[in-house]
């Protein structure tokens, strides 16, 4: 519910039109998605201005127009919609975004969490929603989608109800700073950093830079009073991380608790006890570490609940193209299509390879579709063609590479693989494929679109 304090609570009002409400239902920004009763507002990029929308808007019953004020000129049809104009559209979400989360806070056990990393963000925050969604339903709140950046984390915000008593947002970053001035707007109580990983290089160009921007979240929830914070120190950038009364770390070789992989189950020596996560959704080491890092943080939050949060960690389902594994037709996909970087990449083809290990699959029954890796800038052709060496030295025959970047994959000394300069092309070999192979391990970036393979 956003209340008529909230919008006008903006220093950055001009002029008002038409009377307001006490309180409103929703915020859209886009006319596509909106329903009858949400205040629209209109926000400007590039290559598109909000207001050109207002018609829609308008037609669709919209409660209240947010509207630069440069856009005066253009909205000329009258309408007995109120209206409130600013000098910038997005500042203006994020200020009342920012105000709407204080008075949801004046409940002084309400809290937000942040969780930012270079790879398994969503995995977490999803991971996170499960294990604390079951053990307080419908009292929980997420980040929906890929909402992680200044747009999508204050309307992830002002969807916080008074219902809720955690928040779980996202933090995405493809550019120095961005972590620390969404900081600004979540006020975050606790937090996790998943990794620091090959991410966005070619705006932080080397992984000291990745580890400078993402530790912002730490330095943001240090600062609070009762604040909690779960890093895993088998990273050796997060080991960085000063040990302090907010801090909790956990590795394989950790001094503060000590997590080991046994039989596709992790251990967990915590404190006097010994926790022991059973997952059979997830596959490998590094999503059983995801877990146990989601769960650490559950627990250090709420240790009274501490049986029901161990509990609901066995029926975490991965989902929406992340680590899912699918059976379709007498055979097996992993699917992780949904993003692709070098870090994400061998970690998910280390826990596959384990997987088909521990169930005496042979790798020569699996086809490894790998699709580009976006975003690593001049490093493109270089973490493509370890990627395919690594791959080689794995001893992996059956390989396909797919996307503008496929012919990098292949490294300077190895001619073996195939390559297809699309999902097209693949598509047209899949009967062919599906009846040479059992297990299928695909990963790549979004835009290759390899989860059409499955269709």
């Amino acid at each position: 519910m956003i209340l008529k304090e909230t919008l006008l609570s903006s220093t950055l009002i001009n002029k008002l039109s038409g009377d307001l409400r006490e309180d409103y239902a929703g915020v859209s920004i886009d006319t596509r998605s909106m329903v009858r009763g949400d205040i629209f507002v209109a926000i400007h990029g590039e290559s598109f201005d909000g207001s050109d929308f207002v018609d829609i808007a308008v037609n669709k019953k919209a409660s209240l127009l947010i509207l630069n004020t440069r856009s005066k000129k253009k909205v000329k049809h009258k309408t007995k919609i109120p209206m409130i104009f600013v000098e910038n559209t997005i500042n203006y979400l994020q200020e009342i975004a920012k105000h709407h989360l204080k008075l949801w806070k004046r409940k002084k056990n309400n809290l937000t969490i942040g969780i930012t990393g270079s790879n398994g963000k969503t995995t977490q925050k999803e991971m996170l929603f499960h294990i604390l969604n079951l053990t307080f339903p419908e009292k929980i709140h997420k980040t929906i989608g890929n909402y992680n950046n200044h747009i999508g984390v204050p309307l992830t915000l002002l969807k916080l109800e008074e219902k809720h008593i955690v928040s779980i947002v996202e933090m995405g970053s493809n550019h120095p700073g961005e972590i620390k001035y969404l900081c600004d707007i979540v006020s975050p109580d606790a937090g996790l950093i998943t990794n620091i990983g090959f991410a966005h290089l070619e705006f932080f160009k080397d992984l000291d830079g990745v580890f400078d921007e993402k530790s912002s979240l730490f330095d943001a929830v240090k600062e609070k009073k009762h604040a909690k914070f779960v890093i895993c120190d088998d990273d050796p950038y997060l080991a960085k991380l000063a040990p302090n009364n907010v801090l909790t770390s956990f590795g394989e070789n950790s001094l503060d608790i000590r997590v080991r992989l046994h039989d596709n189950c992790l251990v967990i020596n915590f404190g006097q006890n010994l926790i022991e996560i059973e997952n059979k959704y997830i596959l490998g080491k590094n999503n059983l570490k995801n877990l146990a890092q989601v769960l650490l943080l559950a627990i250090k939050l709420f240790p009274e609940k501490q049986l029901e949060l161990i509990e609901a960690c066995s029926s975490f389902r991965p989902s929406q193209n992340r680590g899912e594994i699918i059976k379709k037709d007498g055979k097996v996909f992993f699917l992780d299509a949904y993003n692709a970087n070098p870090s994400s990449m061998l970690h998910s083809m280390e826990s596959f390879i384990d997987h088909l290990l521990s169930i005496s699959a042979k790798i020569d029954n699996c086809l490894f579709i790998l699709g580009d890796m976006n975003e690593i800038g001049s490093q493109t052709e270089k973490m493509h063609a370890q990627i395919g060496d690594w791959a080689r030295t794995k001893n992996i025959k059956n390989i396909a590479f797919v996307g503008r970047y496929a012919k990098y994959y292949k490294g300077l000394s190895w001619n073996g693989p195939k390559i297809y300069e699309s999902v097209d092309e693949l598509i047209k070999e899949k009967e062919k494929l599906l009846l040479s192979f059992e297990y299928f391990f695909i990963k790549g970036s979004r835009t290759v679109q390899l989860e059409r393979f499955i269709l």
